[in-house]
């Protein structure tokens, strides 16, 4: 099993909404020759591969473009996490919720981050799936947005709601019956993915609000996870992303935000037998294949938002990595979808 992983209950609500849409859970398990869902589900964790295939499949045989986000709404958010839904159902209020799904999410899925930031009366649930394979993430993603949208609605009983969805994504042929289904603005070719709100609605208080219950539940599960050096590179990209976001990808700037200084980013790095310029190279080439693949956006744009000083930068990276030219790589990808 890879370091990408996510516990196997984000199977739930699979199978019932297939059957929903008029298909055959067994021909995609079949068909992508998996085991059912019932043997998946005796281990604990499972590839995230396997939901990723599973989603895109559904979505591509039962002609259902937002399949994933529809598999969102049969979850119970107050039992699908466990503990997690716990500390989250007891947060004062939506932004406290929010900030420790985000805090405590690795101990369900090895390959989400969430963020939540705030801008000029507008918070922004930020999704970003690391994950290195091929694959297109389009259908999890919506997944993600979808289940951000039923726990924040389930936890303040309809109280808070966004005000708009972002996706880095090309907008797609299909994208009003998506849009049908969500019934919210969505933002395509966006820089980020995830859920808009406004501020000011976080900020009401939750129905089941408990305070000492909340404290005891998030120490319980402090006391219980260990940084491991995946947890701790996996972090580092997040911050590497957010640097990026500013224009800044630097060790010093990645320094400030884990509030330490650089020499003691440096020994935690060397603990782990990490290396601050092979992170920052995924994370930059991670971010130029979804570019490339899901947006128009050209090579001195993509360049621009890698923070490279100008194209044949960018371009020789790209090539060192991948063996091949962006332009090449972008053709190539576009060929594949037209045969998928």
């Amino acid at each position: 099993m890879s370091d990408f992983v996510i516990r196997s209950q984000a199977l739930n609500g699979f199978e019932e909404t297939v059957v929903e849409l008029g298909g055959d859970p067994r021909v995609l398990y079949d068909q992508l020759e998996l085991p059912c869902a019932a043997e998946l589900q005796r281990k604990e964790f499972i590839d995230y591969e396997i939901v990723i295939r599973l989603w895109n499949a559904a979505a591509a045989t039962l002609d259902c473009p937002q399949f994933g986000y529809l598999v969102a709404l049969k979850k119970d958010p107050r039992h699908q996490y466990g503990i997690l839904s716990m500390i989250t159902a007891t947060s004062a209020t939506g932004a406290e919720a929010i900030s420790s799904f985000a805090r405590y999410l690795k101990i369900h899925t090895k390959t989400g981050v969430v963020e939540l930031r705030h801008d000029a009366g507008k918070s922004c649930l930020q999704n970003a799936i690391l994950y290195p394979g091929k694959e297109s993430v389009y259908q999890v993603y919506l997944h993600a947005i979808g289940l951000g949208i039923n726990i924040l609605r389930v936890l303040s009983e309809d109280s808070i709601k966004p005000v708009a969805i972002h996706l880095m994504f090309k907008e797609p042929a299909h994208s009003s019956r998506l849009r049908k289904a969500i019934r919210l603005p969505i933002f395509f070719n966006s820089s980020w993915n995830g859920l808009e709100f406004n501020t000011a609605d976080l900020t009401r208080p939750l129905p089941r609000a408990n305070t000492q219950l909340h404290q005891r539940l998030e120490q319980e599960i402090s006391d219980s996870l260990t940084e491991s050096r995946h947890d701790f590179a996996q972090r580092l990209r997040t911050l590497i992303g957010r640097t990026l976001d500013i224009g800044d990808p630097s060790i010093d700037r990645v320094s400030t935000y884990l509030a330490c200084n650089k020499r003691t980013l440096q020994r935690r790095l060397e603990k782990w037998d990490l290396n601050f310029k092979q992170l920052l190279d995924q994370v930059r080439l991670h971010r130029a294949k979804h570019y490339l693949q899901h947006s128009s956006l050209s090579l001195i744009e993509i360049a621009e938002l890698l923070s490279y000083n100008d194209q044949s930068s960018f371009s020789r990276f790209f090539s060192r990595c991948e063996g091949m030219a962006p332009l090449h790589w972008r053709q190539l990808q576009l060929e594949q979808t037209k045969e998928d």
